[in-house]
């Protein structure tokens, strides 16, 4: 509960005279308590004698309580206030307020898109009608055509729903698993998923992008961002009124629709989000949103070579995540660290890059990120010319690699680069030979041609290409990336 919530509930309980009663009492521990450990309770309130019976109690207050604090807080809830309301009032025989109730409350759903209230405000329409008589020249027909209309768009909905959950949990297990892709694909080829025309409400137009934002997640990228671009676009055209209804989804498409931007190196795109980012209100910005966005804008400066403001963001990030660590997962966290690692890599600041590169080598939350992480550590160590421990380091790391991947991959064709990057230095004392460093580039350069290889390894791989111009040109990496990004 927030600190809001919790006043509201103290001011509610006491209100009604229980200043002093056993369960805010036991309130008052239980808010002290970082977990609930149910023991210490009991403890600090021996002199209550059914600890279960007050337990309960509050439970079913403390529920009781927010129903009445967030009354107003979702449009669902204003719904579901109203529902009660005509029940009262029909109950009362009250049937014209009850009938002008729920008039504006099918106004309300319908504005909002929520179809699964409607069977039962038609419900309540219907039973007022016949119940107060006096109404005169009701179109029961009408009635009927829009009831069955309703639930029409409900089956429709829940279609398209239900197959995004099965989508979900099927692209998340696929693995390149063949059987399951076939599967997949069988289900995408569904006529209904091929043409947005069959989608017969606001909800199942969201739901149709989402479906081919996951489906086309891991083969066809461009597609995907189409998908979360087209989100942003409906909930725009809809209005503020559903934008403000819908801003979770709209928070996630932008972020999403950035990860794939970012992907496809359409940088100008990744700008435009970051633009909409600033654009929304600040109670739209979850903590975990907000740390996407600060990594974003990284990995923006990063591209073009432009470190200026990083500092900024960096101290303005990590301020974020020791501010909320209880609201930001391990994983956000993780990614965050990589790219404050990279960026101070890029500023040359190579000592303040190893210590999160040092965190996430062992890390085993995103394999992408574990192995782009340890290459970043090589390549650091090198820059720092620490070749004692950076031999060390080859070797340790190409038997993790060796067990992890393929002979051919891309990282132990890193570590095999890096060894003979190594003893072109020790040999020279420093590069003379332009040659040598073009040989590299061009093993490296391979990889950067397959397609398979970015959409596995991106948005954590570093340019390597970039970084061994910068060595053939001997000029900062910024410099490279720069004249890249024009």
């Amino acid at each position: 509960m927030s600190k809001e919530e919790k006043r509201y509930f103290k001011l509610f309980v006491q209100g009604v005279g229980q200043k002093e009663s056993s369960h805010l009492r036991l309130f008052n521990v239980l808010s002290k308590q970082k977990t609930y450990n149910k023991t210490a309770a009991k403890k600090a309130l021996s002199f209550i004698k059914n600890f279960g019976a007050t337990e309960h109690y509050l439970y079913q207050l403390l529920l009781k309580t927010l129903r009445v604090y967030r009354s107003s807080s979702s449009t669902e809830m204003r719904i579901l206030d109203s529902l009660k309301d005509i029940q009262i009032l029909f109950d009362c025989q009250l049937y014209d307020l009850a009938q002008t109730t729920l008039v504006d409350l099918k106004k309300l759903a319908i504005k909002y898109d929520k179809l699964y209230f409607l069977p039962q405000i038609y419900e309540w329409q219907i039973r007022i009608e016949l119940e107060g008589t006096r109404f005169e020249g009701i179109d029961f027909n009408m009635i009927k055509e829009e009831y069955l209309g309703t639930l029409q768009q409900i089956v429709n909905y829940g279609q398209y729903a239900t197959t995004a959950v099965e989508v979900a949990l099927l692209a998340r297990e696929s693995g390149g698993n063949k059987e399951i892709q076939e599967h997949l694909d069988k289900i995408m080829q569904a006529t209904w998923l091929q043409d947005i025309e069959h989608c017969q409400s606001l909800s199942a137009k969201l739901i149709f992008w989402e479906l081919q934002s996951i489906y086309y997640s891991t083969h066809q990228m461009e597609k995907s961002l189409t998908a979360c671009l087209n989100i942003i676009e409906e909930l725009h055209q809809a209005g503020p009124h559903m934008l403000q209804q819908r801003h979770k989804l709209y928070s996630i498409m932008i972020a999403n629709a950035a990860y794939f931007a970012i992907h496809l190196s359409q940088w100008e795109k990744v700008e435009e989000l970051l633009n909409l980012i600033k654009q929304l209100p600040k109670k739209f910005i979850t903590p975990r949103f907000q740390l996407i966005a600060y990594y974003v804008h990284l990995i923006l400066y990063n591209h073009r070579g432009e470190l200026d403001h990083v500092q900024e963001v960096i101290d303005a990030g990590e301020t974020l995540v020791l501010q909320y660590t209880n609201k930001i997962t391990l994983a956000d966290v993780a990614v965050w660290k990589y790219y404050v690692a990279l960026t101070h890599f890029m500023k040359e600041n190579y000592d303040d890059a190893l210590p999160p590169l040092e965190y996430l080598r062992y890390l085993e939350i995103d394999k992408g990120l574990q192995y782009a992480a340890r290459l970043l550590t090589l390549v650091t160590l090198y820059e720092q010319e620490s070749f004692e421990l950076l031999d060390s380091f080859l070797r340790s790391n190409y038997r993790f690699f060796k067990k992890k991947t393929d002979p051919d991959s891309f990282e132990l064709t890193m570590i095999s680069c890096l060894r003979q990057l190594c003893k072109l230095f020790v040999k020279n004392s420093a590069f003379k030979s332009d040659a040598d460093l073009k040989q590299i580039r061009d093993r490296i350069k391979v990889y950067y041609e397959k397609q398979e290889f970015w959409h596995a390894y991106l948005p954590y791989c570093f340019d390597y290409l970039a970084w061994l111009d910068s060595k053939i040109q001997n000029v900062p990496i910024t410099k490279i990336m720069k004249q890249k990004s024009l």
